[in-house]
């Protein structure tokens, strides 16, 4: 009797399973492809005179422009590090006198945080942040100054500008770090 029990209990597992896999069925439908949106900028530096005869006391005229190479609206923030290349020498003796961006033809003082950063904006701040459109460019310049303090040993010697611009959709909250 046990026999006929599993007998009967396993044939109705084996039919019930045909059964389902009999009755089930999967189909595949593409609705079309799309690509993601791109967020990118592109620098190019457009410094103008030349540092190679910095003296103490004096500054010189650095310029890049930052260009909007993705396919959405962005906003733009950046900061910008003068350094000897020589890292023992001390790079406090180098400032950033000011930075402006080029508005139709007019160059207009942009505010820099106690950080050193500013922000594509009217004045240079977070507030009121401007949007670069896709393949629209915006122009900085910046003027750095030696401290009219630098001794004999701040003579013959490289400085490096490093410019770095970080770029965030326009509705998001958080910057990049640059």
């Amino acid at each position: 009797m046990k026999k006929r029990m599993v007998f009967a209990l396993t044939a109705l597992c084996l039919v019930v399973g045909v059964a389902y896999a009999y009755f089930t069925s999967v189909k595949t439908l593409n609705i079309g492809s799309f690509g993601t949106a791109t967020l990118e900028i592109e620098l190019a530096s457009e410094t103008t005179g030349s540092a190679d005869t910095l003296l103490p006391g004096e500054s010189v005229q650095v310029g890049w422009s930052a260009t909007n190479s993705g396919d959405r609206e962005l906003h733009l923030m950046g900061s910008i590090n003068p350094t000897f290349v020589d890292s023992s020498l001390d790079s406090s003796y180098l400032t950033v006198e000011s930075i402006e961006r080029n508005n139709a033809g007019v160059w207009e003082p942009v505010q820099v945080s106690s950080e050193g950063v500013f922000f594509y904006s009217d004045d240079g701040s977070e507030s009121n942040l401007l949007s670069l459109l896709p393949s629209q460019s915006v122009q900085y310049r910046a003027s750095i100054s030696l401290a009219s303090e630098a001794g004999n040993e701040y003579q013959a010697q490289d400085i490096a500008t490093n410019v770095v611009m970080g770029a965030k959709q326009i509705d998001a909250d958080v910057w990049p770090a640059l």
